[in-house]
């Protein structure tokens, strides 16, 4: 009679750590995959919220231009980078912003590093109109200009 205990726990042992290293492996992965889906979303929102921030800037120059029938200059500071990087926002006339609601122009922001890409709609007051305009992030100016009734952004030089 042979004895095979001994070819039986080795194997055990090794089928064991097999498993914990394919189940350890399969967690990290998914851990992995969840971070970066949280990093884009974190990326999304605020690159919303200042696309918000600044549609309610423009809103207000035009506004403020109506009621003193000047042109009106608003200077913000919005944050220099999002998700670890540069964006860019602009600002265009496109009716066909925020999937299609037919807004008076949209806030079009980049995230250059992780490749986010959102759309703000802005709605003007009547008789106001948009004019194309972009600038980095940080420092941001949304203009009314009075002469010929539109709203534009630019970045600050100052």
């Amino acid at each position: 009679m042979t004895d095979e205990r001994g070819v039986s726990i080795t194997v055990t042992h090794v089928m064991t750590i097999g498993i914990t290293t394919i189940l350890i492996a399969g967690l990290l992965l998914g851990a992995g995959n969840m971070l970066e889906d949280q990093r884009r979303t974190t990326g999304d929102q605020e690159l919303r919220t200042i696309g918000d921030r600044v549609a309610t800037e423009l809103v207000t120059a035009a506004d403020r231009g109506n009621r003193t029938n000047a042109t009106v200059l608003v200077r913000s500071s919005q944050p220099g980078s999002s998700v670890g990087g540069s964006y860019r926002v602009t600002l265009t006339d496109s009716t066909d912003c925020y999937q299609g609601s037919g807004y008076d122009g949209c806030l079009e922001l980049n995230a250059f590093a992780e490749n986010i890409d959102v759309e703000v709609p802005v709605s003007l007051p009547d008789g106001v109109s948009v004019e194309g305009g972009s600038a980095q992030g940080g420092r941001i100016v949304s203009v009314y200009n009075h002469s010929d009734y539109t709203v534009t952004i630019r970045g600050d030089g100052t």
